[in-house]
């Protein structure tokens, strides 16, 4: 399998994306062990899947395959592994035939019948528990195989079986992760800020009054990571995007000159793998969000530390006087003190008497199908951010986790992220950001393409809209910031 590529000018490409390209190289070397999970090798028809299709062969191969070939080929060229989690056991001739499609080089492990056991609290009391397959806790089990494979590896990809994750994914992540950590390195702890002044107040919390262009402490910047939003791709006709639109006016201006380029996410460079998949290269009028609104969303500008800022320093970081979106999530169970705010979109009344979403809303919180994070990361989030008694990994004791963390933690805490980026019992309070100049690099494709089926159109929201309505915000937040010095001065 080749992929294409295409040679930009350094002059076009965003200040990030240069950064990308100038530190590809030393990036190459790491050792990436891609982990999928699946829990039924054949769809049964539940939430609009074709009964009786055949998951494996037509959604699990195809997007691994197309995913795991840009990783290793030109330009990245990474070293990639992959282990499956499976709530099935795997035929000898399926294996064969997933070993045969990926690229050379590639390792593959199988965890055949990974279901956890459970016992059946459920029984009557008279009775004795009775042991069961648990298969919501299918989805904890590769916090195992991450503790097991640890010091292996440099980057970990923890999805479900649906998701397309591509080599540019991975470049994006790692570099932005790079930059963050400089700014981290380089801001200021909060002790030594209360050594200086020790009367400097925690960051306001009222949506209306966030600080949204502020510099930040060192603890805030070590909850930044880079994150993701799911998309689907339309499959006919009947189905469209949202007709009622958030009461965000885009001008026409922006309308016009502001999109985000679908070839990244969902562009098949490997068409003939996605035999149910009829659109191989989709328009923009095709990419729909669907699981958060601008109404949910906040930006946020990085401001650089003036003592560490030099602007005629060819390390200056990157991300300096970037606007970064505030994915939903954090807020649950966090010190004040750690608290990062931003240009709420409904800051100038756009939404009425209508209150900011709550961080977890479900609806709203931009799921991943998964989680990404290096080693380093992992570690990190693990000692430093998730609550007293909680961890990422094993074992998962009493009294933040039950069970083994198999009673009440559910998919959504263990793979969709809710441990990592909420504050629920046993959360990281993890703050994901994502580039508003790179959003395109954020986007990663649901090829089941069955959520679109499911909700109501209203929902579905073209990732052009919501791309227009964020830059729509941030011309509101700078008009307040030079309303703001203008007075000042």
């Amino acid at each position: 399998f080749f992929f294409t590529t295409t040679t930009a000018s350094l002059s076009n490409l965003s200040i990030l994306a240069q950064r990308n390209l100038q530190i590809q190289n030393s990036l190459n070397n790491n050792k990436i062990l891609y982990i999928l999970t699946a829990l039924a090798e054949y769809n049964t028809g539940d939430r609009q899947t074709i009964k009786g299709q055949d998951r494996f062969k037509e959604i699990l191969l195809p997007a691994l395959v197309e995913g795991v070939t840009s990783m290793v080929q030109a330009p990245y060229f990474y070293q990639v592994d992959v282990y499956l989690i499976l709530g099935y056991s795997l035929s000898d001739t399926k294996q064969q035939m997933l070993q045969n499609a990926l690229p050379d080089g590639v390792g593959l492990e199988i965890w055949n019948d990974a279901m956890p056991m459970d016992y059946d609290n459920h029984s009557q009391k008279d009775q004795q528990d009775k042991p069961q397959f648990n298969s919501r806790a299918l989805s904890r089990q590769h916090r195992y195989v991450i503790k097991d494979k640890l010091h292996f590896y440099d980057l970990f990809l923890a999805f479900e079986d649906d998701m397309l994750l591509k080599g540019h994914h991975v470049a994006h992540f790692l570099t932005m992760s790079q930059e963050l950590q400089r700014l981290a390195d380089e801001a200021p702890s909060a002790a030594d800020l209360d050594a200086d002044n020790a009367d400097i107040p925690p960051e306001p919390q009222d949506p209306y009054k966030m600080n949204f262009a502020s510099p930040m402490t060192k603890e805030q910047y070590q909850r930044l990571i880079p994150g993701f939003i799911r998309v689907e791709v339309l499959q006919d006709t009947s189905t469209k995007p949202q007709s009622k639109l958030d009461p965000i006016t885009v001008g026409t201006a922006l309308s016009s000159s502001i999109s985000f380029d679908p070839v990244l996410c969902c562009h098949l460079q490997l068409p003939t793998l996605f035999p149910k998949t009829p659109v191989a290269k989709p328009t923009n009028q095709q990419v729909v969000i669907w699981e958060t609104t601008v109404q949910a969303l906040s930006l946020r500008k990085i401001v650089p530390d003036k003592t560490n800022n030099d602007d005629n320093n060819n390390n200056s970081n990157a991300l300096h006087n970037e606007w970064l979106v505030l994915e939903p999530g954090p807020g649950k169970r966090l010190n004040d003190d750690l608290f990062i705010g931003g240009y709420w979109s409904g800051r100038n009344g756009a939404f009425g008497n209508e209150p900011k979403p709550t961080p977890g809303m479900p609806n709203l919180i931009a799921q991943q199908g998964g989680w990404m994070a290096t080693k380093e990361q992992i570690i990190r989030i693990s000692q430093n951010n998730c609550q007293p008694g909680s961890t990422l990994l094993p074992p998962f004791d009493e009294p933040i986790f039950r069970r083994d963390g198999q009673e009440s933690n559910n998919v959504e805490f263990w793979s969709g992220g809710y441990q990592i980026y909420t504050g629920v019992k046993g959360g990281c309070n993890m703050q994901r950001v994502v580039s508003l100049q790179d959003f395109s690099q954020h986007l990663i494709y649901h090829t089941a393409n069955n959520k679109q089926k499911q909700i109501s159109q209203q929902r579905l929201v073209l990732v052009d809209t919501l791309l227009q309505q964020l830059h729509t915000v941030k011309h509101a937040a700078e008009q307040e910031l030079t309303t703001t010095t203008t007075t000042i001065q």
